[in-house]
C-alpha cells in the first residue's frame, strides 16, 4: 500500500513538473500584411504581468485557457524552418507527400482553445480557399518584455494566406476507410455526383460520407475483400497531365482471419484523369478511366 501511494506521488510530480514545462504560449500569427501575439497561460493560476510588444505596453492578467492578442508589426515567417502546410475549403487538409489528406487542423505548439479561437477568426477574416504553414517553437515576430517573467515560453508563428494555384492543383484525399462489405474484386473509377457518393458508401455500409467540393471530380478505389488482417497507407498521389498515380503501402498479415476486409480509398482532383494505382513495389494494382 505504501509502496503504491509512493508511486502515485512520483507519477503526480512527474505530470506536474511536464504541465509547468511552459508558462505562457506565444503564437505568432502572421495575416497576410498584420502580425498578432496571441498568448495563452500554461499555468492554471492567474498570472498579472506587464507586456510590452515593440508597439505598446499592456497589464494583462492571464488566467487559465483564457487567450489575449496583440498587434504587431508585420515581419516574415521564418526562413528554412520545418514547417507544416495546411489548406482550408471549409474543410481542413494536411499536406503530405505532395498530396493534401484530409485532417482536422492541429498546431503543433498550441492548445487546442488557440487552435479553435484561430479557426473562428478565420471565418472572419478570410474566404476560402487559404493555406495555413505551422512553424512550430520558430517565432517570427520580436519578443515580448514581461515583467514579472512569467517562466518558460513556448514559441511558435502560424503563416496564414490565400491559397496559390499550385496547391489548388494537388489531389485531396478524403479518407481511405477500411471496408467488410463490396466485394471480392478490386475496383476504381470516377463518380459524377454526391449522390453518387452517397450510394458508394451505401454499397459498402457505411455512414456520413464525406462532404466533396461540387467543382472538383471525386474518384475511389477499392481493394477487394481479403480473408486476412489487411490495411493500406497512401505513400504518393500525383496528379500529371492526364493521369493521376496513387502509390499504396499495403499490409497483411500471414495469419487468416475469420472475417474479410478491405480498404476503400476517396479523393478529390481538380479533373477526371486516368487512375493508375499501383503498390511500394510497382506493381500496377489497377488502371481505371
Amino acid at each position: 500500500m505504501v509502496r503504491a501511494l509512493v508511486l502515485i506521488g512520483l507519477f503526480t510530480l512527474m505530470l506536474a513538473k511536464s504541465q509547468a514545462e511552459y508558462n505562457v504560449i506565444e503564437l505568432h500569427l502572421i495575416i497576410e500584411n498584420r502580425g498578432i501575439y496571441l498568448l495563452s497561460p500554461v499555468v492554471q493560476s492567474p498570472l498579472e504581468v506587464q507586456v510590452r510588444s515593440p508597439q505598446e505596453s499592456r497589464r494583462l492578467l492571464f488566467s487559465y485557457e483564457s487567450i489575449l492578442s496583440l498587434e504587431a508589426a508585420f515581419s516574415s515567417p521564418p526562413q528554412g524552418a520545418e514547417n507544416i502546410e495546411w489548406f482550408y475549403d471549409g474543410r481542413w487538409f494536411v499536406k503530405r507527400n505532395g498530396f493534401w489528406e484530409q485532417q482536422e487542423l492541429e498546431l503543433k505548439a498550441a492548445t487546442p482553445t488557440e487552435v479553435g479561437w484561430l479557426k473562428a477568426q478565420l471565418d472572419k477574416l478570410f474566404k476560402p480557399p487559404l493555406e495555413l504553414v505551422d512553424f512550430p517553437q520558430q517565432p517570427a515576430l520580436p519578443p515580448l518584455r514581461y515583467d514579472p517573467e512569467p517562466g518558460a515560453i513556448l514559441y511558435s508563428t502560424v503563416w496564414i494566406r490565400p491559397a496559390e494555384a499550385a496547391s489548388l492543383e494537388l489531389p485531396r484525399l478524403l479518407g481511405i476507410i477500411p471496408v467488410k462489405l463490396g466485394g471480392l474484386r478490386p475496383r476504381g473509377g470516377w463518380l459524377g455526383s454526391p449522390a453518387e457518393v452517397e450510394h458508394l458508401w451505401r454499397e459498402f455500409g457505411l455512414s456520413n460520407p464525406p462532404k466533396t467540393n461540387p467543382s472538383s471530380a471525386v474518384g475511389f478505389y477499392f481493394s477487394g475483400l481479403r480473408n486476412e488482417s489487411f490495411r493500406a497507407k497512401v505513400l504518393d498521389m500525383k496528379l500529371e497531365a492526364e493521369a493521376l498515380q496513387a502509390v499504396l503501402e499495403l499490409e497483411s498479415s500471414e495469419a487468416r482471419s475469420p472475417e474479410m476486409t478491405g480498404v476503400l480509398l476517396v479523393f478529390e482532383t481538380p479533373r477526371r484523369a486516368t487512375l493508375q494505382v499501383a503498390d511500394s513495389k510497382g506493381n500496377i494494382l489497377g488502371t481505371y478511366r
